[in-house]
């Protein structure tokens, strides 16, 4: 305990520490001129444990390390009205690069993973982004390559309500958790029989994610030598 307190106190520094930097990149721009000509968006790679789950660091798939900060500053007018706002919706950090792009008034690739959350800066968008959003980790060790690493992949989907986890190990059963009667997730659902039907319906929509996601820049090479070979 004694431990934990002191990580949680110097993570706590930490954030004071960037935020007391972020405040000098601020002011320097308004010295500057430039706050209000510059599109402003502060996030991070990954969370930490701090004891969570009897956890330190980071990985794995619990919120502690998955949720990371998303603040996004408009300096257009068309924004004024959501100003302090926040936004409980999924989103996630592949939802950048769009809406960067929609501010720009640039168009978005279609190849381009992730939904612009623009509307959610004027105030237009009424219903959720994102319904869902997911999230893969690769605990292999990149230092030490081994035959089973590929094995040694997780693969996530979260939304207001619940989170899968499945991995590419069979020898591991999958992780659902309700988040809202459970958003500590320390009461893991998947031995549940009633949890099936919900963890069949989270499964196909971890799968169909992936499948939208693959690289599909040869597929016609694949039908044109099924072609061939008939």
């Amino acid at each position: 305990p004694g431990e934990r307190r002191r990580s949680r106190l110097r993570y706590a520094a930490l954030c004071t520490y960037v935020d007391d930097l972020f405040g000098q990149v601020i002011r320097k721009l308004e010295e500057q001129g430039e706050l209000d000509n510059t599109f402003i968006i502060f996030t991070a790679d990954h969370g930490a444990y701090n004891g969570d789950h009897w956890f330190s660091e980071k990985g794995h798939y619990f919120d502690s390390s998955l949720q990371v900060p998303l603040i996004i500053r408009d300096p257009s007018p068309a924004a004024n009205g959501t100003r302090g706002s926040t936004v409980k919706d999924p989103a996630a950090s592949v939802d950048i690069v769009p809406t960067l792009l929609a501010l720009l008034g640039l168009d978005i690739p279609p190849r381009v993973q992730g939904r612009s959350l623009a509307g959610y800066l004027d105030g237009s968008q009424k219903t959720p982004v994102n319904e869902a959003v997911f999230s893969e980790f690769d605990y292999s060790d990149p230092f030490h390559p081994g035959p089973d690493d590929a094995k040694k992949l997780l693969w996530i989907i979260r939304d207001t309500n619940y989170k899968y986890v499945e991995f590419a190990d069979p020898a591991y059963d999958p992780v659902f958790f309700s988040l809202r009667e459970d958003p500590e997730e320390l009461n893991d659902l998947a031995g549940r029989q009633d949890s099936v039907p919900l963890m069949w319906h989270y499964s196909r929509r971890l799968l169909q994610w992936r499948m939208r996601g693959e690289d599909r820049s040869v597929t016609d090479l694949m039908a044109e030598t099924l072609g061939a070979a008939l």
